[in-house]
């Protein structure tokens, strides 16, 4: 399993984004589960083109930006937004 952190970055979008978003009862805790078990190989991952380590997670019309340090067994929330 891996460790979960959130940038202060990603905090910060997910605030600005509007409350049904923000209280999305489903996606977020599937989207934790899925980026605990396998964040590089998870149904809706995908590596960002020209990028070591970086990856996004598709919800709907939004996407999360990631990091995953595999030695330490992290991954760090970068950013949320709209497609």
């Amino acid at each position: 399993m891996f460790e979960i952190e959130q940038a202060l970055s990603y905090t910060k979008d997910l605030r600005k984004q509007p409350d049904a978003v923000r209280n999305c009862q489903t996606a977020f805790p599937r989207m934790m589960t899925d980026l605990q078990v396998d964040p590089v190989n998870g149904p809706k991952t995908e590596k960002m083109r020209g990028t070591s380590n970086l990856y996004r997670y598709r919800i709907g019309v939004y996407r999360v930006l990631y990091s995953v340090e595999a030695t330490v067994r992290k991954v760090f929330l970068q950013a949320f937004g709209h497609r």
